[in-house]
């Protein structure tokens, strides 16, 4: 049985693989579900290009629906905990 910290450079890869195919990945839902599982995963430098993506899409969160807002403000939650914890 793998340990996560043998597989995490390995997931970091396709997860980047996967939101640098698609231009548009801020306003995918799925996407978004994604990056904030993995969150965890995802080392800190690519992480933090991945959030500064998803504050320059999201900076009039208002416009967008409560579910939407919802899924941002996650995000963001955890990103700070990931940052809190690791640095």
């Amino acid at each position: 049985m793998h340990k996560i910290e043998e597989i995490k450079p390995q997931i970091n890869k396709r997860i980047i693989k996967l939101l640098l195919t698609d231009k548009y990945w801020t306003r995918d839902q799925d996407m978004l579900r994604l990056i904030g599982n993995s969150i965890w995963i995802i080392n800190t430098d690519s992480l933090n290009l991945i959030m500064n993506e998803v504050l320059n899409e999201y900076s009039n969160i208002e416009e967008y629906p409560l579910n939407v807002q919802k899924r941002v403000a996650s995000i963001y939650i955890n990103y700070l905990h990931v940052l809190y914890k690791y640095q």
